[in-house]
């Protein structure tokens, strides 16, 4: 055979199984595990994140992967920041349940979703630590935001806008030193969930809600604070089996029911300086808890000068603190204490100041018992991080196609190198 037909033989046979390569690598599926390289990795498709790095959206995403219990985006690496840079993912709902992004890592911040719907839980963090959460919207997920054995994590400034499919807004089971601050959760059937949980902060949050507003179940050593909980459904807020925990500047109205420590006893609470108007403001077991902490001077939550127990309103008028006498100083503190129920009173209730009322002196201590006294809980700050120098942005490669350069670059090598072969030896 010629030399020329032979080069052009095994030319066609090199193309044919080139061709072949390409079939099959098209035919596999596409797993979507993206490696992270130097510089912002931009993704447009469901994946798995293996790599340290700064991962940014670059456009809105549809779909889950991993069938039932899988998921559109999973952080498997720590030191990683998922920037949704305003984008959204959407899920396929109840035809697939699965988790919007799932985070099984360390140190790990996820910003900046336009929205997150449409899974069977929007965010996921489960045994991990230092993750933020931040300024993202989720919606139509039956658990928006959950917490699962993990520690030192922080949701804050988000927005969960409930729909039917919602059931809860955030919820912290197994876990420590979880702070919830800054978010704001309309219309869910219950707002904030934590169980089996200790050291977690729910500060400066707006949540209205149509069920129960707070559950702390079998939870202690936390801090409820500078909440506002509007309802119009059961339970502002309910301590089941809870002690021990901290309740203060809380606002807490058009409930049912304000309190409610009676489901399952609880006890040792301290509950101080809350605005409580609802049509029961409290349903108390036998057992004792602090319902005031020691009177200080300092500005009040209905803007008293006093800091000393709640202010007992109601909607109709004729709460305790509306009609208490305040006839003498401590003005602004009632007379007598409020008896709740069982061991449980009020001993400095806040009352309703009249304007004409003197400004309040210095008084000796009061001869009444008052509980142990506690500090007012402080603003959480943001659990602390690396940071991760954002670089520039290079859209990243993904693993076929990788594989497809790899393959073509050989076969054109060895095409050359038969070519340079065969001429040369004749």
């Amino acid at each position: 055979m010629p030399i020329l037909e032979r080069v052009i033989v095994l030319t066609r046979r090199l193309i044919l199984l080139f061709l072949v390569l390409i079939l099959v690598m098209n035919t596999i599926p596409l797993i979507d595990i993206v490696y992270a390289m130097d510089g912002v990795v931009l993704i447009n498709n469901c994946m798995m994140i293996v790599e340290s790095g700064y991962y940014k959206l670059k456009s809105n995403i549809t779909g889950a992967m991993g069938g039932v219990g899988g998921f559109c985006i999973k952080i498997s690496a720590s030191n990683v920041v998922l920037d949704g840079a305003g984008f959204s993912i959407i899920g396929p709902a109840y035809i697939l349940p699965a988790f919007g992004i799932l985070v099984n890592g360390n140190n790990v911040t996820i910003k900046n979703f336009g929205l997150i719907s449409g899974y069977a839980g929007g965010i996921l963090i489960s045994e991990s630590s230092r993750v933020i959460v931040d300024n993202n919207v989720l919606s139509g997920n039956p658990k928006e935001i959950e917490v699962i054995k993990s520690r030192g994590v922080t949701i804050a400034g988000n927005t969960i806008l409930a729909t039917p499919e919602t059931t809860i807004g955030i919820s912290i089971g197994g876990s420590s030193e979880v702070v919830v601050a800054n978010n704001i959760i309309s219309n869910s059937p219950s707002g904030v969930f934590i169980g089996d949980s200790s050291r977690v902060i729910v500060d400066n949050n707006t949540i209205s809600v149509l069920g129960v507003g707070i559950v702390l179940g079998e939870s202690s050593g936390n801090i409820i604070s500078n909440n506002k909980i509007l309802g119009g459904g059961m339970n502002g807020l309910m301590i089941a089996s809870s002690n021990n925990n901290i309740i203060a500047n809380n606002t807490i109205s058009d409930f049912a029911v304000g309190i409610d420590l009676a489901t399952s006893p609880s006890k040792g609470n301290i509950i101080y300086n809350n605005i409580l108007k609802n049509g029961i403001n409290a349903i108390v077991p036998a057992l004792p808890n602090n319902w005031n902490t020691t009177l200080k001077q300092g500005k009040n939550i209905i803007g008293g000068n006093w800091i000393g127990g709640n202010a007992w309103l109601n909607p109709l008028g004729g709460g305790y603190s509306q009609i208490c006498k305040d006839l003498r100083e401590p003005y602004g503190i009632c007379d007598e204490p409020y008896t709740i129920g069982g061991e449980n009173i009020d001993y400095l209730p806040l009352s309703i100041t009249p304007l004409s009322a003197p400004t309040p002196t210095p008084v000796p201590p009061q001869t009444t018992p008052t509980p142990i006294p506690t500090t007012t809980p402080q603003s959480p700050s943001p659990t602390q991080t690396t940071p991760i120098t954002i670089p520039v942005e290079r859209p990243a490669i993904p693993v076929p196609t990788a594989a497809l350069v790899v393959i073509a670059v050989t076969i054109l090598a060895i095409i050359a190198y038969i070519v340079k072969t065969v001429f040369i030896k004749s």
